[in-house]
């Protein structure tokens, strides 16, 4: 399976909902580190629901809107879902346009060079924001039970507090080349 077809099964075993509710909630909860395209969603909903991974409950009509279908993870999907989660991860480099460019950064000179970095530094100064704000929102919804693993907001802080440690680094990283770069003069 694609990993979009996990990240729709992880919500729909949080609740079932419709797909303009998959979109809504994968910008909340995993868009901020794994981004979705919107146009993935909707096919990737009808390949499990064909596949018996996800089952349609009864639609909701709402006046003169159209009828919304809510789906639900069947058992089959949340099985599939639970071997996944258990299965080894193999390391994976990400593809990092910024990286791929800072590996030619000989190329240009040490003032462009500079401006580069932070840029760049100050994107994720401000994601990091974000990422943060996102979190302390997310905590204060909860009841308190978020901080055991039984929660699904348990697992959705913990991905948010690897993107802001990440990020915290890429930020010192940042200080690091930018310190190399001046001391070029």
């Amino acid at each position: 399976m694609s990993l979009v077809r996990y990240a729709v099964l992880g919500l729909l075993a949080r609740a079932p909902q419709s797909g303009y509710d998959l979109v809504r909630r994968s910008k909340e909860r995993v868009s901020p580190l794994w981004p979705i395209n919107y146009g993935q969603i909707y096919p990737e909903l009808a390949r499990l629901a064909a596949e018996g991974l996800i089952e349609q409950q009864a639609a909701e009509r709402q006046d003169y809107r159209p009828e919304k279908k809510v789906y639900a993870v069947t058992s089959a999907g949340r099985e599939a879902l639970q071997r996944w989660v258990a299965a080894p991860t193999p390391m994976q480099v990400p593809h990092d346009e910024f990286m791929l460019k800072v590996h030619n950064l000989w190329l240009v000179e040490p003032q462009e060079a500079l401006g580069q970095i932070r840029g760049y530094q100050q994107t994720l100064r401000d994601w990091l924001g974000d990422l943060e704000r996102f979190q302390a929102m997310i905590e204060q919804r909860g009841d308190g039970s978020h901080t055991r693993n039984s929660d699904p907001l348990f697992a959705t802080i913990c991905v948010l507090r690897w993107g802001a440690q990440r990020t915290r680094a890429q930020i010192a990283w940042c200080e690091d080349v930018i310190a190399m770069l001046a001391a070029e003069g």
